[in-house]
């Protein structure tokens, strides 16, 4: 999921809006609307970060805040009809945007080296004349770069050295 995305379901929810006097689909709008707002913000405060990344800490944000309003719309003894309705949208965008969040880590951890691969590769490095951490993960990222763990790798690579 992108703003691309997020735009389109705005418009598509617009028009219900207008042209069913559905109150579901202006809910729909008012939420999206908010998102995307919200979302085209952070994007230009951090560039360079995943959209998907940025839509999950939007809606998570903006799911804390309605919650907290139905809260105190109720203490108040208002009603909260709305709100909640608002509410419902959001955490079903928030699942399905942390459900797409998972899969993609889960078809990056599936790409990644295993522990026994990436010590193979490192004990080339050192192999190939690689004597401190700098040096074996130099030749790592050239060679596979995006194919490791660098947290994983950094002590494989301090326990490869420590052995030389």
């Amino acid at each position: 999921m992108d703003l691309t995305t997020l735009k389109s379901r705005h418009l598509q929810a617009r028009k219900a809006a207008r042209t069913d006097a559905d109150q579901g689909a202006a809910a729909t709008a008012a939420v999206l609307g908010r998102v995307m707002g919200d979302t085209e913000t952070l994007a230009k405060n951090k560039p360079g970060t995943a959209q998907l990344d940025l839509i999950a800490s939007v809606t998570a944000a903006q799911r804390a805040s309605l919650e907290k309003e139905v809260q105190d719309l109720t203490r108040l003894g208002r009603s909260a009809d709305v709100a909640i309705r608002e509410l419902e949208i959001l955490q079903g965008l928030h699942d399905e945007v942390m459900g797409i969040k998972a899969q993609q880590d889960a078809e990056k951890a599936a790409s990644l080296m295993s522990e026994a691969e990436l010590t193979a590769a490192i004990g080339a490095a050192v192999a190939a004349g690689a004597t401190n951490i700098g040096a074996v993960m130099k030749l790592l990222k050239a060679q596979h770069e995006g194919r490791y763990d660098g947290a994983v790798a950094i002590r494989l690579a301090r326990e490869a050295v420590a052995r030389t």
